[in-house]
């Protein structure tokens, strides 16, 4: 009927208004951040309700940030995970991180990092669409020891100890791509969830990040300065390096105490205690070597003075010591 083309007219009238206010709050914390070509092409981006085109098919997942959703596209047909940010729950601070992470993840287009395909303003939510994968670490860990048939405690057997550094020298060969970008990356937020799985292997790799919304640029010539510290107490509890909790400076290396915490759930090693690696396996005794290498590498990694910390590519250039043989 007339009054219900009216009322659908009026609808998507108002979502263009509030569509247009938020890009232009966006781009005025952008600009303030130093940012001003990106607040100009944000100001000019086109009015848009592709949402329409997207069947929303399950939860993938939700955090601080908004809530990723898996979806199918009407036109290709294909699968994508989608992230909603209601924009109207967030602060400047919040928004800021929103902006950053989609900037990362354009100018980290590669077989490490999930893949970016779009982003833009609906009404009062920020989406941001991206590749959608297949599973991440932290349900893999879950249903690993299933898998193997193995009770919590008891040691792997070879073939288990074999998936499992495959897993973690992806994951390490993830986080040095970040670290080797000139300036370097630092993720701050690396967790089992944050690392996904993809169905079809891509360069010969199933691992990739993503959640670069906490991720920040390294400066050596800035940010080793007191003035100038990258923000405390950011990432979650658990992976917290404790220079970034206790408000330090810090650069790359606390992705290095995160990645010992995630080594060690994926071995099920205590990170703080290798007691139980003094004589690992009676079954499989050529697996002691390695793991007790594993254990004095995850503790190098966990070292309370963070220079002390051993780089990603230190750690890989061990892999014939701790990897199964």
């Amino acid at each position: 009927s007339g009054a219900d083309v009216g009322a659908n007219k009026r609808q998507i009238l108002l979502q263009f208004s509030q569509q247009r206010q938020h890009l232009h709050e966006l781009a005025d914390i952008l600009e303030k951040s130093g940012q001003p070509q990106v607040a100009h092409h944000l100001r000019s981006f086109r009015q848009t309700l592709k949402s329409n085109q997207f069947q929303r098919l399950s939860k993938i997942g939700e955090g601080d940030y908004g809530i990723v959703y898996r979806i199918r596209h009407a036109i290709d047909q294909k699968f994508y995970a989608i992230k909603e940010v209601e924009l109207n729950d967030l602060n400047d601070k919040g928004k800021q991180r929103i902006m950053d992470e989609v900037m990362h993840l354009q100018y980290l287009r590669s077989p490490y990092v999930v893949e970016y395909y779009d982003s833009w303003v609906e009404g009062n939510t920020f989406y941001i669409q991206m590749e959608a994968c297949f599973n991440n670490l932290n349900n893999i860990l879950r249903l690993k020891r299933q898998y193997f048939e193995r009770q919590l405690g008891e040691p792997m057997d070879l073939y288990e100890y074999f998936i499992s550094c495959e897993i973690f020298k992806e994951i390490l060969e993830c986080v040095q791509y970040l670290h080797e970008m000139n300036p370097p990356v630092i993720h701050r937020n690396l967790t089992p969830g944050n690392i996904l799985i993809v169905r079809n292997h891509v360069q010969g790799r199933f691992i990739k990040l993503c959640s670069l919304i906490l991720a920040t640029i390294h400066d050596t010539r800035i940010h080793y300065k007191t003035t100038h510290k990258h923000t405390a107490n950011v990432g979650t509890s658990r992976y917290i390096a404790p220079e970034n909790t206790m408000g330090l400076k810090y650069d790359h290396k606390i992705d290095l105490y995160s990645l010992a915490i995630i080594g060690a759930e994926i071995f099920e090693l205590d990170p703080f205690d290798g007691s139980r690696t003094k004589q690992y396996s009676v079954d499989y005794p050529e697996l002691n070597p390695p793991v007790q290498q594993m254990q004095k590498l995850l503790d190098s990694m966990l070292a309370r003075n963070w220079h002390k910390r051993p780089d990603c590519k230190d750690v890989l250039d061990k892999y014939n010591e701790w990897k199964a043989t």
